[in-house]
């Protein structure tokens, strides 16, 4: 009888300790999951953010170390990029950021993403219109940008509730139209889709009012072809 109630009780833990590895597991891999809020922890040296906070329009990327923790668990990613992103957030007193993780080591990537954006929402007091907006933008079964609200931390110091976006760049063409082949346009204001004949010169040509200059309509992939063929068709329909 004891013999027997060992091995059941050997068997039982034995599947209980396969669950919570499996769990974890899972749980580890879900950068974007909505189950816990994690922390992003970011440290950087002091001369370097202050170089960040003294030049708010340079995209240039700064070396730094993350650890990401949600509760399960806790990855170290050394030598990620960390700059500043976002237009008149960039001079707000609640800064924007984005985190690169292969700028410094080419290829690299950290639960499937390279670039993660992590948006202060100093104009939005709620920090809920960009989630409910991309949940909506999921719903109607449009090709799907990952969201997730963490806290995020800067040599120790809490910046307080962010929101981290997935970047819409050839990895996250290739998850969600199965090909990242095409042309990924960035449309940033004054930028508004209206046809301005066949040349594509004419649209080279319109310059963002963002602090940080540079054509409204961005070629994000397949720079160097330059062909904006496709946004003209898509501005003619």
């Amino acid at each position: 009888m004891k013999n027997l109630l060992a091995l059941f009780l050997k068997k039982h833990f034995l599947f209980l300790v396969f669950l919570f590895s499996s769990f974890s597991s899972c749980f580890s891999q879900s950068l974007f999951s909505d189950s816990a809020l994690a922390s992003v922890k970011v440290w950087i040296g002091a001369d370097s953010l202050e170089w960040l906070y003294s030049n708010p329009v340079s995209n240039q990327y700064l070396k730094a170390d993350m650890v990401y923790e949600n509760g399960l668990v806790s990855d170290t990613m050394r030598n990620i990029g960390f700059r500043l992103r976002g237009n008149t957030s960039r001079f707000s007193k609640k800064k924007s950021f984005k985190i690169s993780f292969n700028t410094f080591l080419p290829g690299r990537r950290y639960q499937g993403v390279k670039k993660l954006n992590l948006n202060g929402q100093h104009n939005d007091p709620t920090m809920v219109r960009e989630k409910f907006f991309y949940q909506l933008w999921n719903k109607a079964g449009m090709p799907a940008r990952r969201t997730v609200f963490v806290k995020l931390y800067v040599n120790n110091r809490y910046m307080g509730l962010y929101t981290a976006l997935e970047e819409m760049d050839k990895d996250w063409l290739q998850r969600t139209m199965g090909n990242n082949a095409g042309n990924l346009y960035k449309c940033t204001y004054p930028a508004n889709l209206v046809y301005l004949g066949p040349d594509q010169d004419a649209y080279k040509a319109v310059q963002t009012s963002a602090v940080t200059g540079g054509r409204a309509y961005s070629l994000e992939t397949n720079e160097a072809e330059d062909d904006y063929a496709g946004l003209v068709q898509l501005c003619a329909a």
